[in-house]
């Protein structure tokens, strides 16, 4: 197995990307910019901004544009079909909006067919130095 490559609508990640990891980093905007592969896809992997939904961002769930990347990666989804994916962000997505940003897109992911998994997980348990908890939907 190997990674076949990245997408980020910023260049500096881009570039960055290419120089730490033998793959492709394609500069794109996921919410306007549709994103094919040559193979198969086993597992995708999406870290949208988690801004939208942070406790010491905006809060603006869903209805903010980079909250929107969340809904809009069912769509990709769709396109790449992959066999499982993971989905990370800010855990207080869970009770933004009272839940139901989570619920919208929650929806959206199990509309392609996926049965989902959630998990909270904290950075430290596993070997990181920083205290960092995330969701990871699966």
């Amino acid at each position: 197995n190997h990674i076949l490559g990245a997408v980020d609508s910023w260049p500096v990640a881009c570039s960055s990307y290419g120089l730490n990891l033998l793959a492709e980093a394609r500069h794109a905007d996921l919410a306007r910019d549709k994103v094919t592969w040559d193979e198969d896809v086993d597992c995708m992997w999406a870290s949208m901004p988690c801004q939208s939904f942070s406790c010491i961002g905006n809060r603006l769930g869903i209805s903010d544009e980079r909250g929107k990347l969340s809904v809009t990666f069912a769509d990709h989804l769709k396109t790449v079909k992959p066999r499982v994916f993971v989905f990370e962000n800010a855990p207080n997505l869970i009770s933004i909006n009272d839940g139901y940003d989570i619920g919208i897109i929650e929806k959206a992911m199990k509309r392609c067919g996926y049965k989902l998994f959630r998990y909270l997980l904290d950075s430290t348990e596993f070997g990181l130095c920083q205290k960092r908890r995330r969701l990871f939907i699966v």
